[in-house]
């Protein structure tokens, strides 16, 4: 596999993996350019891509959802600690100041 280091380099014609975005990009017969987006990219062979392609897209159906929750929870847990973040009262100013 071929990695490039930058996002629009000049590419061969196949199919490319940015594994900090998850996403698979096809690049047409007769080469092209990979999109921006932050990150490497690299040629896989068209039967791998194949096979990534339902599993990246399980992997955000499971995620997703969870990811609901999570956010759900948290939201209730600082409900529930806000009463106990009063400041307490500041300290009286010292004599003679």
């Amino acid at each position: 596999m071929a990695t490039y280091l930058e996002s629009g380099a000049a590419v061969d014609s196949g199919y490319y993996l940015n594994p900090t975005t998850w996403a698979i990009e096809p690049v047409p017969a007769g080469g092209g350019r990979l999109p921006a987006a932050e990150g490497r990219w690299l040629k896989v062979p068209m039967i791998v891509a194949l096979g990534l392609t339902p599993v990246l897209g399980l992997t955000f159906l499971m995620f997703l959802p969870m990811a609901g929750f999570v956010l759900f929870f948290l939201h209730l847990a600082g409900l529930v600690a806000r009463p106990f973040r009063k400041a307490a009262p500041s300290p009286a100013p010292p004599p003679g100041g």
